[in-house]
């Protein structure tokens, strides 16, 4: 468990875990995932510029010629809900858009009318690395980001994941709501 300010962003053992991993899956509800959104998205969640300028910087991650396959689960609450007003959201629904395109980072919508499941209740990620370094999950609560190594809770972990997959659009639908979003949001600035 490491404590953190404000937010986990400039949690130095969490941007170097990310930096080596090989896949990345995470799930953040009611927003945008951390590794996807945009500075003024994150500087309008937690109104600080510093805080939203780290959370850019672990994303340089997944920029890197050796960056991990990610996959990012959205709950459509996330796309719904405005942070930062109408040209914020619109800018952000347009970076989820684009980043359907590529190959190695997948954000992939969790719809309202999915069947619950307690998988979306609460945060996590599980972080992959190359043999011998074991699977990594963590979770984040206010004041805390928790990494647990116990194969007992990483196997937690990648059941919730499976169930996060289950339940999400695949790319190209996650792709076509992110951008009906961003024509509602633009139709709103």
């Amino acid at each position: 468990m490491r404590l953190h300010g404000p937010a986990p962003d400039t949690l130095v053992a969490l941007a170097l875990h990310e930096r080596m991993a090989r896949t990345i899956t995470g799930y953040e509800p009611f927003t945008v995932p951390s590794l996807a959104q945009t500075e003024d998205y994150a500087r309008a969640l937690t109104g600080d510029s510093a805080i939203a300028a780290a959370r850019i910087a672990r994303q340089e991650a997944l920029h890197t010629l050796n960056r991990p396959d990610t996959v990012l689960y959205v709950l459509e609450a996330a796309v719904r809900g405005v942070v930062g007003g109408p040209a914020v959201m619109r800018d952000q629904m347009l970076r989820l858009a684009m980043m359907c395109e590529t190959t190695r980072v997948t954000p992939r919508l969790v719809p309202m009318d999915a069947p619950f499941d307690d998988a979306v209740v609460r945060n996590g990620a599980l972080l992959t690395f190359t043999e011998p370094i074991k699977p990594l999950a963590y979770a984040e609560t206010d004041t805390a980001t928790v990494f647990h190594e116990a194969p007992q809770i990483v196997a937690h972990y990648e059941t919730k994941m499976r169930r996060l997959d289950a339940l999400a659009l695949p790319p190209a639908q996650s792709r076509a709501i992110f951008t009906h979003w961003a024509d509602v949001y633009d139709r709103l600035v």
